[in-house]
Protein backbone atom coordinates (compact mmCIF):
# COMPACT_ATOMS: atom_id res chain seq x y z
CA UNK A 1 0.00 0.00 0.00
CA UNK A 2 1.29 3.45 -1.23
CA UNK A 3 1.77 6.46 1.46
CA UNK A 4 -1.48 8.36 0.20
CA UNK A 5 -3.82 5.22 0.28
CA UNK A 6 -2.52 4.47 3.66
CA UNK A 7 -3.00 8.39 4.63
CA UNK A 8 -6.60 7.57 3.12
CA UNK A 9 -7.11 4.38 4.95
CA UNK A 10 -6.16 5.84 8.17
CA UNK A 11 -8.48 8.69 7.77
CA UNK A 12 -11.38 6.51 7.22
CA UNK A 13 -10.84 4.86 10.54
CA UNK A 14 -10.23 7.61 13.02
CA UNK A 15 -14.17 8.80 11.73
CA UNK A 16 -15.33 5.01 12.20
CA UNK A 17 -15.17 3.45 8.84
CA UNK A 18 -15.92 -0.42 9.93
CA UNK A 19 -14.03 -1.30 6.27
CA UNK A 20 -11.34 0.65 6.80
CA UNK A 21 -10.88 -0.77 10.39
CA UNK A 22 -11.02 -4.01 8.88
CA UNK A 23 -8.77 -3.38 6.09
CA UNK A 24 -6.10 -2.50 8.28
CA UNK A 25 -6.40 -5.08 10.26
CA UNK A 26 -6.23 -7.41 7.82
CA UNK A 27 -3.36 -5.74 6.53
CA UNK A 28 -1.68 -5.54 10.00
CA UNK A 29 -2.00 -8.69 11.00
CA UNK A 30 -0.21 -11.36 9.21
CA UNK A 31 2.98 -9.48 9.40
CA UNK A 32 2.46 -8.83 13.04
CA UNK A 33 2.11 -12.38 13.48
CA UNK A 34 5.13 -13.34 11.35
CA UNK A 35 7.44 -10.78 13.64
CA UNK A 36 5.27 -12.10 16.68
CA UNK A 37 6.51 -15.50 15.98
CA UNK A 38 10.63 -14.51 15.68
CA UNK A 39 10.02 -13.16 19.43
CA UNK A 40 7.75 -15.33 21.35
CA UNK A 41 8.69 -18.64 19.61
CA UNK A 42 5.02 -20.24 20.44
CA UNK A 43 2.56 -19.72 17.75
CA UNK A 44 -0.53 -19.49 21.06
CA UNK A 45 1.54 -16.62 22.51
CA UNK A 46 2.40 -14.94 19.13
CA UNK A 47 -1.01 -15.03 17.88
CA UNK A 48 -2.63 -13.35 21.20
CA UNK A 49 0.42 -10.73 20.60
CA UNK A 50 -0.41 -10.16 17.21
CA UNK A 51 -4.03 -9.51 18.06
CA UNK A 52 -3.64 -7.61 21.14
CA UNK A 53 -1.16 -5.19 19.09
CA UNK A 54 -3.85 -4.81 16.25
CA UNK A 55 -6.77 -4.47 18.79
CA UNK A 56 -4.34 -1.36 20.67
CA UNK A 57 -3.59 -0.09 17.17
CA UNK A 58 -6.92 0.92 16.17
CA UNK A 59 -8.15 1.61 19.60
CA UNK A 60 -5.16 4.25 19.35
CA UNK A 61 -5.27 4.94 15.43
CA UNK A 62 -6.65 8.89 16.19
CA UNK A 63 -2.74 9.56 17.69
CA UNK A 64 -1.22 7.50 14.62
CA UNK A 65 0.98 10.84 13.59
CA UNK A 66 1.91 9.41 9.88
CA UNK A 67 6.06 9.71 10.58
CA UNK A 68 6.23 6.43 10.36
CA UNK A 69 4.33 3.76 8.39
CA UNK A 70 1.24 2.08 10.20
CA UNK A 71 2.94 -1.50 10.01
CA UNK A 72 6.21 0.94 11.89
CA UNK A 73 3.90 2.14 14.21
CA UNK A 74 1.85 -1.26 15.28
CA UNK A 75 5.01 -3.14 15.83
CA UNK A 76 6.16 -1.06 18.78
CA UNK A 77 3.22 -1.46 20.27
CA UNK A 78 3.77 -5.51 19.50
CA UNK A 79 7.70 -5.32 21.00
CA UNK A 80 6.04 -3.29 23.93
CA UNK A 81 3.15 -6.21 24.29
CA UNK A 82 6.41 -8.70 23.82
CA UNK A 83 8.30 -7.18 26.64
CA UNK A 84 5.92 -6.80 29.04
CA UNK A 85 5.32 -10.66 28.24
CA UNK A 86 8.98 -11.40 28.63
CA UNK A 87 9.21 -9.06 31.90
CA UNK A 88 5.91 -10.55 32.81
CA UNK A 89 6.54 -14.34 32.69
CA UNK A 90 10.17 -13.68 33.95
CA UNK A 91 12.17 -14.72 31.18
CA UNK A 92 13.42 -13.26 28.20
CA UNK A 93 12.50 -16.05 25.42
CA UNK A 94 9.38 -17.70 25.82
CA UNK A 95 8.94 -20.34 23.60
CA UNK A 96 10.41 -23.44 21.40
CA UNK A 97 9.14 -22.59 17.82
CA UNK A 98 11.65 -24.49 15.92
CA UNK A 99 13.36 -23.75 12.67
CA UNK A 100 10.44 -25.99 11.01
CA UNK A 101 7.71 -24.43 12.39
CA UNK A 102 9.30 -20.89 11.55
CA UNK A 103 10.21 -21.28 8.21
CA UNK A 104 7.27 -23.43 6.56
CA UNK A 105 5.12 -21.39 4.92
CA UNK A 106 8.04 -20.67 2.91
CA UNK A 107 8.26 -16.93 2.92
CA UNK A 108 11.55 -16.37 4.13
CA UNK A 109 13.85 -17.60 1.72
CA UNK A 110 17.25 -19.13 2.05
CA UNK A 111 18.97 -15.84 0.26
CA UNK A 112 17.01 -13.58 1.95
CA UNK A 113 18.06 -15.05 5.67
CA UNK A 114 21.62 -15.59 4.57
CA UNK A 115 22.10 -11.99 3.11
CA UNK A 116 26.06 -10.48 3.29
CA UNK A 117 26.77 -13.45 6.06
CA UNK A 118 27.38 -15.92 2.88
CA UNK A 119 26.43 -18.47 5.05
CA UNK A 120 26.08 -21.49 2.83
CA UNK A 121 22.28 -22.38 1.90
CA UNK A 122 21.87 -25.79 3.20
CA UNK A 123 18.97 -26.20 5.81
CA UNK A 124 21.24 -27.52 8.42
CA UNK A 125 23.45 -23.96 8.31
CA UNK A 126 20.40 -22.14 8.44
CA UNK A 127 18.75 -24.31 11.17
CA UNK A 128 22.25 -23.04 13.18
CA UNK A 129 22.07 -19.92 12.07
CA UNK A 130 17.94 -19.61 13.36
CA UNK A 131 19.66 -21.36 16.74
CA UNK A 132 22.12 -18.54 17.08
CA UNK A 133 19.40 -15.67 16.64
CA UNK A 134 17.51 -17.05 19.03
CA UNK A 135 20.13 -17.17 21.20
CA UNK A 136 21.10 -13.50 21.07
CA UNK A 137 20.26 -10.98 23.61
CA UNK A 138 16.34 -9.72 22.90
CA UNK A 139 17.26 -6.31 22.58
CA UNK A 140 19.92 -7.54 19.82
CA UNK A 141 17.84 -10.49 18.18
CA UNK A 142 14.45 -8.20 18.02
CA UNK A 143 16.64 -5.38 15.83
CA UNK A 144 18.17 -8.00 13.65
CA UNK A 145 15.00 -9.48 13.11
CA UNK A 146 13.97 -5.90 11.95
CA UNK A 147 16.59 -5.55 9.69
CA UNK A 148 16.68 -9.22 8.24
CA UNK A 149 13.49 -10.10 7.95
CA UNK A 150 10.67 -6.97 7.95
CA UNK A 151 13.28 -4.96 6.06
CA UNK A 152 12.92 -1.86 7.61
CA UNK A 153 15.82 0.85 7.60
CA UNK A 154 17.38 1.87 10.94
CA UNK A 155 14.85 5.48 11.69
CA UNK A 156 11.61 2.77 11.21
CA UNK A 157 13.70 0.38 13.62
CA UNK A 158 14.18 3.15 16.30
CA UNK A 159 10.68 4.48 16.02
CA UNK A 160 9.49 1.51 16.70
CA UNK A 161 11.54 0.40 19.62
CA UNK A 162 12.01 3.83 20.82
CA UNK A 163 15.59 4.53 20.19
CA UNK A 164 18.09 6.54 18.05
CA UNK A 165 19.31 4.87 14.47
CA UNK A 166 22.47 4.84 16.34
CA UNK A 167 21.78 2.56 19.03
CA UNK A 168 19.72 0.69 15.77
CA UNK A 169 23.24 0.61 14.13
CA UNK A 170 24.94 -0.61 17.55
CA UNK A 171 22.66 -3.47 18.16
CA UNK A 172 22.65 -4.55 14.65
CA UNK A 173 27.01 -4.93 14.73
CA UNK A 174 26.66 -6.37 17.74
CA UNK A 175 24.60 -8.91 16.59
CA UNK A 176 25.74 -10.02 13.70
CA UNK A 177 29.56 -9.84 15.61
CA UNK A 178 27.67 -12.18 18.10
CA UNK A 179 26.37 -14.52 15.09
CA UNK A 180 29.96 -14.08 13.20
CA UNK A 181 31.65 -15.90 16.14
CA UNK A 182 29.34 -18.47 17.36
CA UNK A 183 28.91 -19.37 13.81
CA UNK A 184 32.71 -19.83 12.54
CA UNK A 185 31.96 -23.24 11.69
CA UNK A 186 29.12 -22.08 9.21
CA UNK A 187 30.45 -19.12 7.87
CA UNK A 188 31.89 -19.80 4.50
CA UNK A 189 34.50 -17.45 2.74
CA UNK A 190 33.28 -15.43 0.09
CA UNK A 191 34.67 -15.93 -3.47
CA UNK A 192 37.93 -13.18 -4.02
CA UNK A 193 37.23 -11.21 -7.49
CA UNK A 194 40.01 -12.14 -9.96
Amino acid sequence: MNPAEERELVERARADDREAREAIARQLYPALLASALRMARRRDVAEDLAQEAVFRALRAIRTFDGRSTLFTWAYRILVNLWLNFARQEGRQRSGTLSFDEMFADGKQTADKALGPEHLAADREHLRKLWDAICDLPESLRITLLLVVFEELNYEEIGHALGCSEGTVAWRVFRAREILRENLRDVLVEAPEDG
